[in-house]
């Protein structure tokens, strides 16, 4: 199930795949936007997605909100 999310990164590489040598999508992140992480692998990726689209960042450029907005810093 989906999870709530802010991006903590400004201009956050969001990728088509999860390699850092894959396409970037034409898509602007900026701190404090909602996302939903839809998908999370070992290897530190996310698959998120915003009102811009979905893609792929790296898990340092978000942050989980818990219940009451608890933030939970990667």
């Amino acid at each position: 199930s989906p999870e709530t999310a802010v991006v903590l990164e400004r201009g956050a590489p969001l990728r088509v795949l999860p390699a850092e040598s894959a396409r970037e999508v034409e898509c602007r992140l900026y701190p404090g936007e909602p996302v939903r992480i839809v998908e999370s692998r070992d290897d530190g990726w996310r698959r998120i997605r915003g009102e811009g689209g979905e893609g792929w960042v790296r898990h340092h450029c978000v942050a989980y909100l818990w219940g009451n907005d608890r933030i939970e810093l990667p």
